[in-house]
């Protein structure tokens, strides 16, 4: 919070109209969730934030929640990963038919 970044994100994603735009997709570079244990270090054994890089990734992810982003497209470990929709690092559901969980 409080970067340039940050404040564009916010901006950016508070401006998006549904009707016009019924799908948003974020991108990243590093993986906020991962099961590679190449992420978490060799005692690890359970996937978890990757806070390698700094405690942001917990703000990032209030904001996709916030801002219902549907999908999120991640790099870095080459590998492919699908997981069920994430948020504080548990699978949730949608609270009804059609409703919003977290991005997938």
């Amino acid at each position: 919070k409080g970067s340039a970044q940050y404040d564009f994100l916010v901006s950016d994603m508070a401006a998006v109209d549904r009707s016009k735009t019924p799908w948003v997709i974020f991108s990243g570079h590093r993986p906020m969730y991962s099961s590679s244990q190449a992420l978490h270090g060799p005692d690890s054994s359970t996937a978890s934030y990757d806070l390698q890089d700094g405690p942001w990734w917990p703000e990032v992810e209030e904001l996709l929640v916030k801002y219902q982003v549907d999908l999120c497209l991640w790099g870095h470990v080459h590998n492919a990963e699908q997981t069920c929709p994430l948020a504080r690092g548990k699978c949730v559901a949608a609270a009804g038919p059609g409703g919003y969980d977290a991005p997938v």
